[in-house]
């Protein structure tokens, strides 16, 4: 396991493979990622993980920073996308 810090200062753990595939805007948490998922993947299970997600051939692209700031944390920022 890998644990990376993003911009916000909030602490990613994942898996060394999956560590290599984000990008320095992408942070997430998995309280975030689980209401995301719930959002634009509404067939997805919903208590996957990051890499169970990718094993199921979605892929999560681009969640601005800004979803975690305190004051907009509730906000789901239109540049997701999360396809199959």
């Amino acid at each position: 396991m890998r644990e990376g810090k993003g911009k916000t200062g909030i602490s990613i753990k994942m898996d060394e493979r999956d560590a290599r595939d984000v990008t320095n805007n992408f942070c997430f948490n998995e309280r975030y990622l689980k209401n995301l998922v719930r959002m634009y993947a509404p067939n997805a299970d919903p208590t996957m993980d990051y890499r169970e997600l990718r094993r199921h051939g979605y892929v999560i692209r681009g969640i601005a920073k800004k979803i975690l700031k305190k004051s907009e944390k509730d906000k789901i920022p239109k540049q997701l996308s999360l396809f199959q």
